[in-house]
């Protein structure tokens, strides 16, 4: 397979800012998500949680409302969720109490098992420029990838570098992750049931013209281009398309997994 680099810097990220696509860390875009959790099998060390992410403390209410209204936590977090497990109804996982963050754990407080919290404020982390809402950084610990993505996955070890291991997740809603057991964050797959923008491309959006024109004018993109992150030397997207749509978005991190076929071992 035929592989080309392609490092596009600040012309990637003028695309992005023209773009509707909501990033974090950003001026005059929101401090901070707004969260309802519905609380399910709780014990004093253990619960499962399902959760609604919306921008808005004026949105949030308005769902808590139509919660209190007898409207189904699921159908209202596929609706209304901006989080990645709107696609499978909120489902978030089940977390040891100690290790849910200290908003968690206060909104948690007094609720009964089948219920869920007042709405409470989440801030949202100060990110590289650039970075795509909700997605872990790269070197991520694997408790932080919960925390933001859930425990909803299915879990395999995997053989690394030399004797290291990697855990591969792979969630229901379209995201597989490995994660080395030293360096973290290596490597992020997005399939078709991703619904999130990842620098305003979605499986299946027509690519945009000043993408398009980037790539050699053979009538197609190469399949399996590398595209460089912003601000992220180490990072590359996997385009792996069709003649005018993406299929498929794979990051990698080329200090953890440049040993891969295919990526790329240069600046």
């Amino acid at each position: 397979m035929h592989r080309r680099v392609i490092l596009i810097g600040s012309v990637l990220a003028g695309l992005v800012a023209g773009m509707t696509t909501t990033l974090q860390g950003q001026p005059g875009l929101p401090a901070a998500d707004f969260v309802i959790l519905k609380c399910a099998d709780l014990t004093p060390s253990n619960v499962r949680l399902a959760i609604i992410v919306v921008e808005t403390a004026a949105e949030a209410e308005s769902v808590r409302r139509m919660l209190e209204s007898g409207a189904p936590f699921e159908a209202l977090a596929s609706q209304h969720s901006t989080h990645p497990t709107a696609v499978t109804g909120g489902e978030f996982g089940r977390f040891s109490v100690a290790d849910l963050r200290p908003e968690f754990r206060a909104a948690l407080s007094g609720v009964k098992p089948g219920s869920y919290t007042q709405v409470f404020a989440v801030p949202k982390p100060t990110v590289p420029r650039d970075w795509p809402e909700g997605l872990p950084l790269p070197g991520a610990r694997l408790k932080s990838v919960e925390m933001a993505l859930g425990r909803s996955y299915s879990a395999a070890t995997l053989a690394a570098d030399g004797s290291s291991t990697m855990t591969e997740l792979t969630y229901p809603f379209g995201v597989r992750l490995r994660i080395h057991e030293s360096r973290g964050l290596g490597f992020m797959e997005f399939t078709g049931p991703w619904r999130w923008p990842i620098f305003g491309i979605r499986p299946d959006d027509p690519l945009p013209a000043s993408v398009f024109d980037m790539f050699p004018r053979t009538g197609r993109f190469i399949r399996g281009v590398f595209v460089g992150v912003p601000e992220h030397p180490n990072w590359f997207i996997d385009v792996d398309d069709r003649i005018d749509a993406v299929t498929r978005l794979l990051y990698v991190d080329r200090d953890i997994y440049g040993n891969l076929t295919g990526i790329p071992k240069g600046p």
